[in-house]
């Protein structure tokens, strides 16, 4: 008899400490359901309060289907293993390729290579975004989106990112001037175009309105602006040196 392979839709990896009301909240707006998992992440030796916080969350989230993994502890001592640890975890999770990571909860050892696991993972074909919110009192949340990490990993193409240059400098051209700025064909800057709104860098406003960035998308364009500066720098700086060797 052949066991039962599970593929899940998203996976939530939560970083654990005492409470558990972020984790709640981010199933909860999420929508997570029957196809989604859960992995819980905290700093070894493991409290009472984190237990209670976990079979809190397990509770909560039988109600909805959702499916709890494990609760990961790692050594705070040991950042580059609880790194390896958590990306390891999430590998094994079959299937899944889109992970939400919450690091709202939890102490700096367990939070801080959730972050580094989280950069990583996009270069394995990951789509990853990380959330961050207050605990109690006046909540807010801020959001790093999977487009922006796949950029630290070189993955959003160059075509793209000359889009979002161009846009730097001049918000709200339509597709057909963008084409035309940059030499191609306008089916291909409409296809580009769809898929950096899907990646929430770019916002239309008003039907048939001009393309403008959004505030991730205005970083992207910063710095790849700054690295085609760089490489333009280092470009001159090379062929000086290289004249000056000549006439020397």
């Amino acid at each position: 008899m052949f066991g039962v392979v599970v593929v899940f839709e998203r996976l939530f990896v939560f970083t654990l400490g005492f409470h558990e009301d972020f984790a709640i909240r981010r199933l909860t707006s999420s929508a997570a359901g029957r196809s989604d998992a859960v992995l819980c992440a905290t700093i070894r030796p493991v409290a009472s309060a984190t237990f209670r916080a976990y079979n809190n969350l397990v509770s909560f989230a039988s109600v909805s289907g959702v499916r709890v993994l494990r609760l990961l502890d790692v050594d705070p001592g040991d950042p580059a293993s609880a790194v390896a640890s958590i990306m390891s975890e999430v590998l094994n999770v079959g299937g899944v390729k889109n992970v939400i990571f919450d690091v709202s909860g939890g102490s700096r050892g367990v939070t801080t290579p959730a972050v580094l696991a989280a950069l990583l993972l996009p270069s394995l074909g990951y789509n990853v975004d990380i959330y961050v919110s207050s605990d109690g009192g006046d909540v807010w949340e801020a959001r790093i989106p999977s487009s922006f990490l796949k950029l630290l990993t070189l993955n959003v193409s160059q075509q793209k990112l000359e889009m979002l240059r161009v846009l730097r400098e001049n918000q709200g051209l339509t597709a057909e001037e963008i084409a035309a700025k940059l030499r191609l064909h306008e089916k291909t800057v409409k296809n580009k175009l769809a898929e950096l709104s899907r990646e929430d860098l770019i916002a239309r406003r008003g039907r048939g309105g001009g393309v403008y960035l959004t505030q991730w998308g205005n970083l992207v364009a910063f710095i790849a602006s700054a690295m085609a500066e760089r490489v333009t720098g280092v470009e001159v700086a090379e062929a000086e040196l290289e004249e000056g060797l000549v006439e020397a």
